[in-house]
């Protein structure tokens, strides 16, 4: 077996590699001067993207998390930014208008 996509086990519907892990630097904008992003691979070869922060709903209060996709990691990195931040509606986010994921589940 030479690709990590032939992998095959009973019980396990689907395997995604870690593409790329980075970090989106915004000064002054939320908790924290950066959101982190992962992109992974799907098995189909395209990109899936989503960060480690999610901007809550004006009026629910619900996070609202997105995921970036893409044929190439860059189109997923760059869209999955450009929707965190249209997410926020240019709000300057304060700790209590955002949830963050798991760091061990991210």
């Amino acid at each position: 077996m030479d690709d990590w996509k032939d992998i095959k086990i009973e019980g396990v519907s689907r395997i995604e590699r870690v593409a790329l892990r980075s970090q989106a630097i915004v000064i002054g904008r939320f908790p924290g001067p950066s959101v982190a992003v992962n992109i992974l691979e799907e098995d189909t070869g395209t990109y899936r993207g989503m960060t480690n922060m999610a901007a809550r709903d004006i009026e629910t209060r619900e996070p609202f998390w997105i995921e970036g996709r893409g044929k190439t990691v860059m189109e997923t990195l760059e869209q999955t930014i450009l929707l965190f931040l249209e997410s926020t509606h240019g709000r300057k986010l304060d700790h209590e208008d955002v949830d963050w994921k798991d760091s061990r589940r991210f």
